[in-house]
């Protein structure tokens, strides 16, 4: 689909998230890719492919779609933080794109891209192209840090809207920390009820039965839940402020 239109132009596709790592639903995960390519996207070209896409996810009804961002390879090496993007899709933007024609999602740049590489260095697949890691320097760790925090920032508001998301998320990014794992979000959780405090495996067992079954809502005790997203964050930032020390960054 997307060789057709890029032709020369690309670099590679790269699949990540819950595809490449086994845990893909199609009611509740996205189909996540990441496009490198050799030059910048022309405006004619970001539509080009938006409408490629949008006639795909047409014919995937029961699929949550795509989601994909385009980035120059210049970018990748040496490893620009945050990483600049030619043009991202996803489900959120996809109204916009249906009904405004000139509507574009980008250039610009996404601090959270650095953790969509890490993963595609660590456990992505090679849709199209060479590897990865031919063009890529490895993603610092503080960036990926970085990015990871980013994502969970406001945790604890959003665990009561985006139960599920969070509650395996934040348990994925504490094992990281932990361990050093680039994990899903289901192997997050299920980490989680091995090495989280005991009070709070019934909420990840049941945010783990969601998730594997295509759903992001679920009934919970709120206050439960808030409790448990500042925990992890308190976890998260003290481990975070440990490793600084240990590397003697501050």
């Amino acid at each position: 689909m997307l060789q057709s239109v890029m032709k020369d132009m690309l670099t590679g596709i790269y699949l990540h998230g819950s595809l490449a790592m086994g845990c893909y639903h199609p009611e509740g995960s996205d189909i996540d890719l990441l496009i490198v390519v050799k030059q910048p996207l022309t405006s004619t070209m970001a539509r080009t492919i938006v409408e490629r896409v949008l006639e795909v996810e047409q014919g995937m009804e029961g699929h949550r779609g795509f989601e994909f961002s385009v980035v120059h390879e210049q970018a990748l090496r040496p490893f620009q933080h945050p990483l600049p993007y030619e043009l991202h899709y996803s489900a959120y933007h996809r109204g916009r794109y249906e009904n405004e024609p000139g509507y574009r999602c980008g250039p610009g740049v996404d601090q959270d891209l650095a953790a969509h590489v890490m993963v595609a260095l660590e456990r992505g697949m090679c849709l199209y192209g060479e590897p990865l890691q031919h063009f890529s320097d490895p993603v610092p760790r503080e960036a990926y840090v970085d990015a990871l925090i980013y994502d969970i920032e406001h945790a604890a508001t959003e665990i009561v809207t985006e139960p599920v998301y969070i509650v395996l998320n934040l348990c994925r990014v504490l094992q990281y920390l932990q361990d050093g794992a680039v994990s899903s979000k289901r192997e997050g959780g299920q980490w989680g009820i091995v090495h989280v405090q005991d009070i709070y495996h019934g909420l990840i067992k049941d945010c783990l039965y969601a998730y594997d079954h295509g759903e992001d809502q679920l009934s919970l005790d709120k206050e439960q839940a808030t409790s448990f997203a500042r925990y992890m964050l308190t976890e998260i930032h003290r481990l975070i402020e440990e490793q600084r020390v240990d590397e003697g960054e501050v």
